[in-house]
């Protein structure tokens, strides 16, 4: 793959300068600067330019995976290393990009978990006969256990513009910790989905599994051998720890058979269970976490309605209740229902808010 140059004159060009603001109002307290009149396109703009440079000021604070449960360390960068990575993100987001496999999906513009998802269900529904294991797999700690090394000369085979080069040496090393990547951080989630591109290339061009999807760090691997697939798994393991010196969950090595009925009509194997869905073969259900959570909250909608509660809850579990079959749900406790209930208050309180200030420009 040829190296690319001349990236400094895309970085500084204003078309990039201003996708990289637009892209940066994605984070909430950027959004509420804008907001607030704080922070203009304008004013954003000029202060990428004036300091291109990351200072490396990190907050620690720890988040909730919501469909797996875990707690994990997380660090808030400042804002102008929010406004300076996504500049610098757009500027090498083609090179880097570049190699991706199809069906990588996470930190992708169009390519989230729910799409992932629908997909192998499509994909599992329709190719029965290919569609008769399947195995996940997971990296221990994937952000810590990233190596720097590694991922500098993966980088440095790919660019070769030394201002974009010099750029990513001083991001690297301004991160926190002796090693590894942090999350909470942009050009972290970039490069940590950049460095298991060698991954999703070993597994398509050599080891030919029939079927295969990528979310971050969960490895997808569907196939007809059970033979194969064993084999397959056991590669990736080696491969994962001499190439990219991660290690993988030995717990999660094993080959399932994906559900079906026998003769007799019983449900025999083990749905799919991956970015919070479990998916059979006619149907996609929540996995039991996040149907739990969901329920939690259904009741306190219907106890004590608020308008932070609903938007809470649509914003959380309006794609589960969208593309599952949430059948127990809707008879218990009336799900649907309650769903559009709120996304009607929402709905309400958005018209008001547009009503008041119509009347404070004519006004003014």
């Amino acid at each position: 793959m040829k190296r690319v140059g001349h990236l400094k004159e895309i970085a500084y060009d204003n078309k990039t300068l201003l996708m990289a603001v637009k892209a940066s109002k994605k984070s909430k307290r950027v959004k509420s600067l804008f907001k607030r009149g704080k922070l203009t396109s304008e004013s954003a703009i000029a202060e990428i330019i004036n300091d291109y440079h990351f200072h490396g000021d990190y907050t620690p604070i720890t988040v909730t995976d919501e469909s797996s449960g875990k707690v994990r360390k997380a660090f808030k960068p400042s804002i102008h290393d929010v406004l300076t990575q996504n500049a610098y993100w757009c500027a090498i987001k083609a090179p880097i990009r570049r190699g991706m496999d199809r069906w990588s999906c996470g930190a992708v513009e169009g390519r989230g978990p729910d799409r992932l998802a629908m997909h192998v269900h499509v994909v599992v529904d329709s190719d029965r006969k290919r569609c008769r294991r399947w195995a996940k797999l997971d990296v221990v700690g994937c952000y810590p256990s990233i190596k720097r090394s590694i991922l500098r000369t993966m980088f440095y085979r790919v660019i070769k513009d030394h201002w974009a080069l010099k750029l990513f040496e001083e991001w690297l090393s301004k991160l926190p910790g002796e090693d590894g990547l942090c999350i909470g951080d942009l050009m972290s989630k970039e490069m940590a989905n950049f460095y298991f591109q060698s991954m999703d290339h070993y597994i398509r061009e050599q080891l030919h599994v029939d079927y295969y999807h990528r979310y971050m760090d969960d490895t997808l691997l569907i196939c007809s051998s059970y033979r194969k697939l064993r084999k397959a798994v056991m590669l990736i393991v080696k491969f994962c720890k001499e190439r990219l010196g991660v290690t993988l969950h030995m717990k999660q090595l094993h080959v399932k058979v994906i559900p079906y009925r026998d003769k007799e009509g019983d449900e025999k194997g083990e749905p799919i269970d991956i970015c919070g869905y479990r998916i059979y073969r006619r149907k996609v259900s929540m996995r039991r976490r996040v149907s739990i959570k969901a329920r939690r909250s259904i009741l306190r909608q219907n106890r004590k309605p608020s308008v932070a509660r609903a938007k809470s809850l649509v914003s959380r579990y309006g794609r589960y209740m969208k593309r599952t079959n949430h059948f127990v749900l809707d008879e218990r406790y009336h799900a649907s229902k309650v769903f559009e209930g709120c996304k009607h208050l929402l709905r309400r309180q958005n018209n008001a808010k547009v009503r008041s200030c119509r009347v404070r420009k004519s006004e003014t």
